[in-house]
C-alpha cells in the first residue's frame, strides 16, 4: 500500500513523505521517500503495525536531522 504521510522537522516545518508499506509476519515494513527542491531523501523501517508508520518515520526526520527547504510548502509537493 502507498501513502502520503505528513510528518514535522525539527523547526516545525511540515514534510510530505510518499510511504509504501507492507505486513512481513508480525511487522510492518515501510520505505519512504521525503520530496524536497534539491534531493529525495529515502528512508526506511519497520513498525509494529500500519498505525504506528508515521510516529516511526516521524523519529527517523528527527533522528537524522531532516529539514524542509527554505520556503518549502506542503502544497509545493505531488499528491499521492
Amino acid at each position: 500500500m502507498t501513502e502520503r504521510i505528513e510528518v514535522v522537522d525539527e523547526h516545525g516545518q511540515r514534510l510530505v513523505a510518499l510511504v509504501t508499506h507492507a505486513r512481513l509476519g508480525q511487522e510492518v515494513v515501510w520505505s519512504a521517500e521525503i520530496e524536497g527542491a534539491a534531493v529525495t531523501i529515502p528512508l526506511s523501517g519497520t513498525a509494529g503495525d500500519e498505525g504506528s508508520i508515521a510516529a516511526a518515520l516521524q523519529a527517523h526526520v528527527l533522528r537524522w536531522g531532516i529539514t524542509a527547504s527554505p520556503g518549502a510548502r506542503v502544497s509545493d509537493f505531488p499528491a499521492a
